[in-house]
């Protein structure tokens, strides 16, 4: 069996990084902190090895996002996402 590699497009500076299954599709996507775009960008898994296109959200001009979280915070039983900002 022959391995291969793709690499994703994703914000400029990426920090920290999570998976987790944010689309309840049973699937593990990936959510990584962009800190000179302010921005979280998330891959969702196609279930085949490999991602869609990123999903650009903005964390706000000069938010700088370092770590990243995720958790039911709003108890709408949806995983969310959280940021941590640079001190």
């Amino acid at each position: 069996m022959t391995s291969q590699s793709k690499a994703y497009p994703i914000g400029h500076d990426a920090r920290s990084l999570i998976v987790r299954d944010f689309n309840r599709d049973s699937l593990l996507d990936l959510a990584v902190t962009n800190y000179e775009n302010h921005t979280i960008s998330v891959l969702f898994n196609n279930g085949n090895g490999t991602f869609r296109t990123q999903e650009i959200y903005s964390t706000g001009d000069g938010s700088y996002p370092w770590g990243i979280t995720s958790g039911d915070f709003n108890n709408d039983t949806f995983l969310d996402i959280g940021k941590h900002l640079y001190p």
